[in-house]
């Protein structure tokens, strides 16, 4: 900071001069230089200072590392002053004990320093003071001060040390800003009758604060108000077009608060302050903020994340924060934060860290099924690290870099663990941990809870066939994803030979059993035992859905494939979970085409199909066209005709491979867009 602003004075005290790096800065040190500084004349020095004038540089931390200087001129600061003037003190008597509880380098000790431009006195608080709730709780009353201005962070400790319950004094107002304001602590400011809470939000680039709310008992805990004076809010599209009410978009700021730019840093100052399109003077600009809110029909603003902290998970866009704002509603959660965490295998998977309630401890079973009824399966994060307190930064905000490291020993403390003993349960293990890297791994521990998923489940299924020898049914799994399970499957199989019969029709597999409607029937079409994209498909669905799966046909010695309509007699396995219509089938790829034809076939019988879902069917045509050109292919290389059957499977694999993953996102987005909809524009009774 001192070489990129080339300071000429450094006011600092000597016992932090030998921790300064290399420097040319003349230097002042307010502890041992008062005898100089006493020879220089005490009249004020004349000013030609105007509004377009530098007021001070402050620097926030770069996603590069590197710190940016944020420019900001007098103007921008007086209209800020001015503006909470009339809106969070427009009530309050003069003058006011505020509190100074922002280090010097945060931009929101402007807010309190500008304070002295309208009689008010600051109270500096000792910095053993503010991130001590008791203390600070201690210090707000024996100097009966009048205006609070925190983060939410801080403001959770002075509250649980009885801010809000405290009857001899309260502060007039406490400002709480630089973070995200949970529901729990909105409740107990808005049932507060002594002191009036202000929600403030506004990044450094715009002059502290950019709109301010009363912290309200209807109002959700992500609303951020309206703009203050002076100050323009627009939320745009990816083309920078205004969306509609209650559509999100990201957030820029207009108007006289926004800052001149980043100082040395032209590029960056023309790539995050944009031309203003709609205003009348040409110099005018936009913040970009990178912040992801939306109107409300009321005029008000919904604060709904950072962009930033979007990540993409095996496809899936994720909002970390939404995630969070679900965990923290967990009657034994009181704060929460989720990361993306890039696993040895180089893969990003979601962690969370929770601190508990007081006199609480964490199930984490119970929680992940909390989290499975109310987020997507790909929202639930893979793992959980229980935390006294969350680190934070010197200015009081949550320091995501300071979380630890994903341990991947694991500590099971809710279920005995029971290791392996055999040598199949020891190679699944090794098999699990590599594709997890989670360890220990018990005996009855879940694959999907330790943080698998249907990608995850193929590929294990193929290395078990790979190191065991022996391929697990798509129906072991979904009967049990515990090693124990496995294990009885695989040794069952080796002891008895229970293997079916090449050819022969699939079994009926319950994915989703229970249930008081009628049962809905899936053929998922992966001819070489994958189909694993139906364990989300049956979860997107209601749980008092019944799903049911008919696996294809096992082809590995058959000597040429069969007919669709031999094929769809599957019809007879499935009326033995559902003897009469109507019945509800669906299918995807070739088990679409296989469905149909079980549909047609239904249908000569006299049974009625009330629903029909072909999803990306494939069609008999394309079919026919490929087995004719492996056929004369074949005839040239003289191939047999199992080779030719295991190319035209191959064939179709390699398409249904490359579309379950299509499927299994389309799923998963679909539901979460139905989810978000509802959340946005619930259904009103008319």
């Amino acid at each position: 900071m001192l070489q990129d602003s080339q300071v000429a004075v450094l006011l600092t005290q000597q016992r932090l001069v030998e921790n300064l790096p290399q420097h040319d800065t003349q230097l002042v040190c307010l502890d041992t230089d008062w005898e100089v500084i006493a020879r220089g004349p005490t009249e004020n020095l004349p000013s030609t200072v105007t509004a377009e004038n530098l007021i001070y540089v402050i620097y926030t931390s770069g996603s590069t590392g590197s710190p940016k200087g944020v420019m900001i001129e007098h103007g921008s600061v007086v209209n800020f002053a001015t503006a909470l003037a009339k809106t969070v003190y427009a009530q309050q008597r003069t003058p006011l004990r505020v509190s100074l509880n922002a280090p010097l380098a945060f931009d929101a000790s402007i807010k309190q320093i500008v304070q002295l431009l309208f009689r008010h006195t600051l109270y500096i608080l000792p910095e053993e003071v503010r991130l001590d709730g008791a203390a600070l709780q201690a210090y707000l009353g024996k100097h009966s001060l009048d205006v609070l201005d925190c983060t939410p962070v801080q403001l959770k400790l002075v509250l649980s040390a009885g801010l809000a319950g405290w009857s001899e004094w309260a502060p007039a107002l406490v400002l709480i800003g630089g973070d995200v304001l949970d529901r729990e602590v909105r409740k107990v400011l808005a049932a507060s009758s002594k002191t009036r809470y202000y929600n403030v939000y506004g990044p450094t680039e715009c002059t502290v604060d950019a709109t301010a709310c009363q912290v309200q008992p209807m109002l959700s805990e992500s609303i951020i108000g309206r703009p203050l004076s002076n100050v323009q809010i627009y939320i745009l599209d990816k083309q920078r077009q205004p969306v509609p009410v209650g559509v999100p978009g990201e957030l820029h700021i207009g108007g006289v608060g926004l800052a001149r730019g980043y100082l040395n840093r032209p590029n960056l100052s023309a790539e995050k302050f944009i031309a203003h399109p709609w205003s009348s003077q040409s110099d005018a600009r936009l913040y970009k903020t990178g912040d992801l809110a939306r109107y409300r029909a009321n005029g008000t603003i919904e604060f709904l994340g950072r962009l930033d902290h979007q990540v993409k998970i095996r496809g899936f866009r994720i909002e970390l924060e939404e995630i969070e704002a679900v965990l923290i509603r967990h009657p034994q959660v009181r704060e929460a934060v989720v990361v993306a965490r890039d696993d040895r295998a180089g893969e990003k998977r979601l962690v969370g860290y929770l601190v508990a309630e007081p006199g609480e401890s964490f199930n984490i079973t119970s929680l992940r099924r909390y989290l499975e009824e109310k987020l997507p399966a790909y929202m639930v994060p893979a793992a959980f690290i229980s935390l006294e307190a969350l680190p934070l930064t010197p200015n009081g905000k949550v320091d995501r870099r300071g979380l630890p490291a994903l341990d991947v020993t694991r500590h099971p403390e809710e279920e005995t663990y029971i290791p392996p003993i055999l040598k199949i349960q020891h190679q699944l293990v090794q098999i699990w941990e590599g594709l997890l890297d989670v360890r220990p791994i018990g005996m009855r521990d879940n694959f999907f809870s330790l943080g698998g998923h249907s990608l995850l489940a193929a590929q294990m299924v193929a290395r078990v066939e790979q190191v065991c020898g022996k391929k697990l049914p798509l129906a072991a799994l979904y009967a049990g994803a515990t090693i124990e399970h496995l294990t009885d499957v695989l040794v069952k199989e080796e002891e008895t030979g229970t293997a079916k019969e090449s050819g022969s029709p699939a079994r009926v597999v319950a994915v989703q059993a229970g249930g008081s409607k009628r049962p809905f029937f899936f053929l998922h079409g992966d001819w070489y035992g994958g189909g694993f994209y139906c364990l989300n498909l049956a979860r997107s669905l209601e749980p008092d859905q019944p799903f049911y799966v008919l696996e294809p046909y096992e082809f590995d010695r058959r000597g040429t494939p069969p007919a669709f309509e031999e094929m769809a007699a599957h019809i007879e396995a499935m009326r033995a979970v559902q003897p009469e219509g109507p019945y509800l089938l669906g299918g995807f790829c070739n088990g679409g085409l296989v469905a149909y034809e079980m549909a047609r076939q239904l249908h000569a019988q006299g049974q009625m199909v009330n629903l029909l879902a072909l999803m990306d069917p494939a069609l008999p045509g394309s079919h026919r066209s490929l087995r004719g050109a492996i056929n004369r292919f074949s005839t040239l290389l003289r191939l047999d005709q199992g080779k030719q059957l295991d190319w035209f499977l191959r064939v179709l694999y390699l398409r249904i491979a490359a579309y379950r993953r299509k499927v299994q996102i389309s799923i998963d987005e679909r539901s979460e867009l139905r989810r978000k909809q509802d959340q946005t524009f619930p259904v009103r009774s008319r």
